[in-house]
């Protein structure tokens, strides 16, 4: 369940980052690629989202964090940094709440940076 997870967390990540770079390096982005990475990310956050709210253990896969988690927080952070409005997180409550209790955590505080794109 965790390799599941972390896969699909490496892997909204790495779509969101595609999707940055279509908006970004091109004079006119590609409309149904643009769409198309957008509701990528947005099906797999509500993905994340179920499995978030399923979990009766504090991470994601039980007691201990494991890289499902980090990763779900990372992705999380990202995709809300770089493509504002993409997701309604409103509508990921258990999701939100998770990753809002790892960025707490003193490792995630010891680490974390914004994001800066590229110029």
């Amino acid at each position: 369940a965790a390799r599941r997870l972390l896969g699909l967390a490496t892997g909204m990540a790495e779509t969101a980052v595609s999707l940055f770079y279509e908006k970004v390096l091109h004079d006119s982005p590609s409309p149904l690629l643009v769409e198309r990475r957008g509701g990528q990310v947005a099906a797999t956050a509500e993905v994340l989202e179920t499995a978030a709210a399923a979990a009766a253990t504090p991470f994601l896969c039980g007691a201990a964090i494991t890289h499902a988690d980090i990763a779900m927080a990372a992705a999380m952070r990202f995709v809300t940094e770089a493509h504002p409005g993409l997701l309604d997180v409103a509508a990921l409550p258990a999701l939100a709440r998770r990753c809002a209790a790892l960025e707490a955590m003193e490792a995630f505080q010891a680490i974390q940076q914004p994001f800066i794109p590229p110029s």
